[in-house]
């Protein structure tokens, strides 16, 4: 029971800790540093283009309307904090992927509303 115990408390922290890992590499970030064209370029092919590609595959295929809702849904979400948490880890920018985080969990306000409507 011990084991297990500590295995759950730990697992019940990551995304707490992804969480601060994030906020930590955007706290020296400044509203200049949003102004890059290709953090929006990439946010809007992650969360528009590709689920809409997607679903028109998925679709022409004659994939089951609950695969495709949820493959469509899940491939326009926002870029997972983890992200930054391997950039920082394999000498990538992290601060650029914190970036990409921000940006995209922002315009997810509208994206997702915008791919349920498929549906």
């Amino acid at each position: 029971e011990i084991p297990l115990r500590a295995m759950t408390m730990i697992g019940d922290i990551t995304s707490p800790m992804s969480m601060i890992v994030v906020g930590a590499s955007m706290s020296g970030i400044q509203l200049k540093d949003l102004n890059d064209i290709s953090i929006y370029t990439q946010s809007l092919f992650r969360l528009f283009v590709l689920p809409l590609l997607l679903y028109l595959v998925l679709k022409a295929i004659g994939v089951d309307q609950n695969v495709l809702m949820s493959t469509v849904l899940m491939t326009g979400m926002p870029v997972a904090a983890i992200g930054t948490v391997f950039a920082g880890q394999y000498g990538a920018d992290a601060s650029y992927a914190s970036r990409l985080i921000f940006v995209t969990t922002f315009l997810s306000i509208l994206s997702i509303p915008v791919l349920a409507m498929l549906f």
